[in-house]
């Protein structure tokens, strides 16, 4: 569906840059012990698929990307071996694998754990030397470097990526099973090509900001007092909090500008469901308060006025007008119930990175 039908008048809605954003991830390594004993690496790309999912790549052995590309593995003679991934030589690292287990990969040096105690090996010389201390290492849940972006490991041995879109949502979009323990987490923020920096930029820290003029709001759901007040529009795959719940703009999509009246923040907009029931309902975050106006049928604050391809919705929220000064965090999201359990969720900010919230201003 285009803009102009949920438009009240334009359309407003983009990222905004802050100078102490840190990079973000393209990608995630992780390497892990499976329940047989074998060490595997993951290399599984921010990015999804045309199916929606994360790409994932598998090596055997330990695979470092970045600077220095090193690839662990366990040779046919049965001990561990370090070598250049591009060059194909392997050394080997006198440390049979029936005896000796990896238990940490930091930086350019290795650990291994078995019954004659620690070694730690350097890659770089590949050689190894007994050890009495072990590094601490990936915790279970591992944290990325903006909130959000973190892989997990449950009791019954899956790896999850979370992404911030999945916060709430599950436990995120799994990429192993049948594992023992992660041995190491590393993100990947090195410069990514100018396409997927795009597309960084837009799904983890897009942002809808409003202004919030003075207005005699009449909740009658005909909106034609709000005409000069530009709207933010929802409906692009990167506003889905819940990617697969949503199935694109015909299926949810929504408009939503702001006002005051008085002491009430008022919310207006244009919504497009394709099965609109009880539980769908247009949420306020406000400061990380949660308001929330049921779209389904009218109330005593909320109007809802049906048109040719979906509804008109109008609602004041008495109060509400005080907590709004010049740079308060805010988030308009639509709830999608569906009917079927757990609601597909768009929004004007859909990241829960706090680089990625939305801001509102109050105007005289």
């Amino acid at each position: 569906m285009g803009r102009g039908s949920l438009a009240l008048l334009g359309f407003v809605a983009g990222c905004t840059d802050a100078p102490d954003m840190p990079p973000l991830p393209h990608s995630v390594s992780i390497v892990l012990e499976t329940d047989d004993e074998q060490v595997v690496s993951l290399l599984a790309a921010v990015e999804p698929n045309d199916r929606g999912r994360l790409d994932v790549r598998v090596s055997e052995g330990v695979v470092l990307p970045g600077g220095g590309r090193v690839v662990l593995v366990t040779p046919a003679h049965g001990g561990w071996a370090v070598g250049g991934a591009l060059t194909g030589r392997r050394v080997p690292l006198s440390l049979p694998t029936s005896a000796w287990r990896l238990a940490r990969v930091r930086g350019g040096h290795l650990w291994f754990s078995g019954d004659e105690g620690l070694q730690r090996c350097e890659m770089a010389t590949s050689t190894c030397l007994p050890t009495g201390e072990l590094p601490p290492g990936p915790e279970v849940q591992a944290a990325g470097p903006e909130l959000g972006f973190r892989v997990t490991l449950d009791d019954d041995g899956n790896v999850f990526v979370l992404l911030p879109h999945h916060d709430g949502a599950g436990a995120g979009e799994r990429v192993a099973s049948d594992v023992r323990r992660i041995v190491s987490v590393r993100w990947l923020v090195d410069a990514p090509e100018p396409r997927i920096q795009e597309y960084l930029d837009r799904t983890f820290r897009g942002r809808a900001d409003f202004l919030a003029p003075d207005l005699d709001v009449v909740v009658d759901g005909r909106l034609s007092e709000w005409g000069e007040i530009e709207p933010a529009v929802v409906d692009a795959p990167w506003q889905a909090e819940v990617r697969d719940g949503w199935n694109g703009p015909d299926d949810a999509s929504f408009s939503a500008a702001l006002a005051v009246d008085g002491d009430a923040l008022c919310v207006a907009g244009r919504l497009r469901d394709d099965r609109r029931l009880d539980g769908d309902a247009v949420v306020l975050s406000l400061e990380g308060e949660l308001f929330t106006v049921p779209v389904a049928r009218h109330s005593a604050t909320t109007s809802v006025r049906a048109e040719w391809f979906g509804w008109r919705y109008e609602a004041c929220l008495p109060g509400l007008a005080a907590e709004i000064d010049e740079d308060t965090p805010i988030v308009l999201s639509y709830r999608d119930a569906d009917g079927q359990g757990l609601a597909s969720v768009i929004a004007t900010s859909p990241s829960i990175g706090r680089w990625a919230v939305g801001r509102v201003e109050r105007l005289p």
